[in-house]
C-alpha cells in the first residue's frame, strides 16, 4: 500500500527513466521485511535502502517507504530516522536545482502520510496482540475450572465406588490404571499443555488445536515446544507415544 503512495512521486520525478529500477529495489525491501528476518540483516536492508534514498534521485521518490519501515520500530530513535534521510535528500536536490522544491515537499508530506499509516499498523497489531493474550488467559481459566470440575465429578464417583473398590482390593489388584500412569507422566505440565497433548496425541496439528482450543498458532507452538522441552523429547510424534504407552488394550 505505502508503494501505491509513491506512484504519483515516480510519475513526478525528473527521473521517470530509472524509475522503474528503483521500484523494483522499493517492492524487493517490501516483501522482504515481510519474513521474520534478522534484526541485523531487517536493519542492513532498510539502512542500504535509505542510502540510495538520499544519494540517488531515483530512490528519493521512494522515501516513504522508508519511513513506514522506520516507523514500525519499536524504538523512538529510530522512527525519527526517516526525518534525517529526507533533510539530507532535500538538501542535496536543492543545492542542485531549487526547482526541485516542490517535489521535496511533496516527498516530505507522503512521508508523514506513510509514518502516520504505521504507527496505525503498529497499534492495531498490538490490540490484537492483547487480544489473543486476554483470550489465551480465560481459556486458561475455563480450563482450570473444568478441571476442577472433573476433579470433584471424580470425588462423588470414588465415594460411591466402595463396593468396586473391595472388590479390587479382594482380588489384589493394585496396579495403577494406565490413565493414572498418564496422569503422572504429564503432572508437571499445565491444563492447557495437557489439553494440547490429548490433541498431538489425537494428530492434529498446529492450525487445528488452535481451532479446536480457540487459542491463536502462535500460542500452540510455543506450547508445544514447552512441552517438548520439558520431557526431554525431539518430537511431536514421541508426544503422541509417551501419551499412548501405557493405554488400555482390549482384552480376548
Amino acid at each position: 500500500m505505502v508503494i501505491v503512495l509513491c506512484l504519483p512521486l515516480m510519475a513526478a520525478s525528473f527521473h521517470a527513466n530509472a524509475s522503474p529500477v528503483a521500484l523494483l529495489c522499493a517492492a524487493a525491501l517490501a516483501m522482504a521485511t515481510e519474513f521474520p528476518l534478522v534484526r541485523t540483516v531487517r536493519f542492513a536492508l532498510i539502512g542500504a535502502f535509505g542510502a540510495a534514498c538520499v544519494a540517488f534521485g531515483p530512490f528519493f521518490s521512494f522515501l516513504p517507504l522508508l519511513a513506514y519501515l522506520l516507523t514500525s520500530e519499536r524504538t523512538w530513535a529510530v522512527r525519527s530516522l526517516w526525518l534525517v534521510a529526507w533533510v539530507a535528500g532535500a538538501v542535496m536536490r536543492l543545492a542542485g536545482d531549487v526547482a526541485e522544491a516542490t517535489f521535496v515537499g511533496l516527498v516530505g508530506l507522503t512521508c508523514t502520510v506513510a509514518a502516520l499509516l504505521a504507527v496505525r499498523t503498529f497499534r492495531l497489531k498490538q490490540t490484537r496482540l492483547a487480544f489473543h493474550r486476554t483470550r489465551d488467559g480465560m481459556r486458561e481459566s475455563m480450563l482450570d475450572l473444568l478441571k476442577q470440575n472433573e476433579s470433584l465429578a471424580r470425588s462423588e464417583e470414588q465415594a460411591t465406588s466402595g463396593d468396586a473398590n473391595d472388590a479390587g482390593v479382594e482380588h489384589g489388584e493394585n496396579a495403577v490404571p494406565a490413565d493414572a500412569k498418564a496422569c503422572l507422566r504429564f503432572a508437571d505440565l499445565t491444563e492447557r499443555e495437557n489439553s494440547i497433548v490429548e490433541l498431538v496425541a489425537e494428530g492434529l496439528d498446529n492450525r487445528e488445536i488452535a481451532a479446536r482450543l480457540y487459542l491463536s498458532e502462535g500460542t500452540v507452538r510455543n506450547a508445544v515446544s514447552a512441552i517438548l522441552q520439558k520431557k526431554g523429547l525431539k518430537n511431536r510424534t514421541q508426544i503422541a507415544v509417551m501419551f499412548y504407552r501405557d493405554a488400555p488394550r482390549p482384552t480376548a
